[in-house]
């Protein structure tokens, strides 16, 4: 038995955690994170929670398919009244750091 089944709110407590932690993506990427606190509030019907993570993947420019399901984000942004675009996050600003710590922006055109 998992943490999860345990102890949900353990298992969300120590995720937020993650999503905090400036090296998370070092340890493991936030895409699973946030992917892991989707799936479990929408096995829960939790969809206002689930839809509000989802806006936090998209704020970050996190692309969401290659984590969730497309159905059942179709089904999440359908229960709070809004169509799905999948093409939202077309463009975004990278951030990356040079070795002197100063951040380059770079425009990414995604695919």
């Amino acid at each position: 038995m998992c943490i999860r089944d345990r102890n949900p709110a353990d298992m969300l407590r120590g995720c937020q955690a993650l999503l905090e932690d400036e090296d998370l993506e070092m340890i493991i990427r936030a895409g699973d994170v946030f992917a892991m606190m989707i799936e479990f509030f929408y096995e829960q019907g939790k969809m206002p929670q689930a839809h509000a993570l989802i806006k936090k993947m998209q704020e970050r420019g996190i692309i969401l398919n290659p984590y969730l399901d497309q159905e059942m984000i179709e089904n999440i942004f359908k229960s709070v009244g809004e169509k799905y675009d999948p093409n939202q996050n077309k463009k975004k600003k990278l951030v990356y750091q040079n070795d002197e710590d100063e951040d380059q922006h770079m425009e990414d055109e995604l695919e």
